[in-house]
């Protein structure tokens, strides 16, 4: 087979895929606009790398994407793209340990299917959006380690089913001892 021309030939080859895995490569650089091609992709894991600059607005653009993963990227800045809120088949977000800035945006609420959320040791600021209570298929929410984060989780628990496979996670500010979040179902 002779070499491919272009990136866009070795996406052509790439468009029906629905898993990419990309953990603990080492790479670096930021998250191409181009991604937005895959439209088949259900599975998106980037974890574990050094990728910096922002998350690209064309995430938003994966309609089929239920898994999305780019925790401990310890350089990955910029705030969460709202279209991230368009991502409504989404079940699995794990973007903890990195450098996300900004307010957790009101988007989310709009991933209904969502069942584990983790948003820990990032720079979020502001309320919790109450859009969160619309996550009624939560089992595992988790905020640590987001000292500028508060508000109340407290529709949020009215609304999710409490089991024994439920794991709602909110750290203490340690530096005042005192709960930033109010949280009836949370555990410390």
């Amino acid at each position: 087979m002779p070499p491919l021309g272009s990136s866009s030939e070795i996406f052509d080859l790439l468009l029906p895929l629905a898993y990419l895995g990309l953990d603990a490569l080492g790479m670096g650089g930021s998250i191409p606009t181009n991604i937005a091609v895959l439209s088949d992709l259900r599975v998106l894991s980037l974890s574990s790398n050094f990728l910096e600059s922002s998350l690209p607005s064309q995430l938003g653009m994966l309609s089929n994407l239920t898994d999305f993963d780019i925790a401990l990227n310890i350089n990955l800045s910029g705030t969460l793209p709202t279209e991230m809120g368009r991502l409504t088949s989404m079940e699995w977000l794990q973007v903890w340990e990195n450098k996300l800035t900004g307010s957790i945006p009101s988007e989310i609420g709009l991933m209904t299917r969502l069942t584990s959320m983790n948003l820990s040791e990032n720079r979020f600021t502001g309320l919790i959006p109450t859009e969160i209570a619309q996550l009624s298929n939560m089992k595992m929410l988790t905020f640590q380690d987001l000292p500028l984060v508060f508000g109340s989780l407290v529709t949020f628990c009215e609304n999710i089913e409490v089991t024994s496979d439920t794991s709602i996670i909110v750290d203490r500010d340690f530096v005042t001892t005192a709960y930033q979040v109010t949280c009836p179902c949370c555990q410390a």
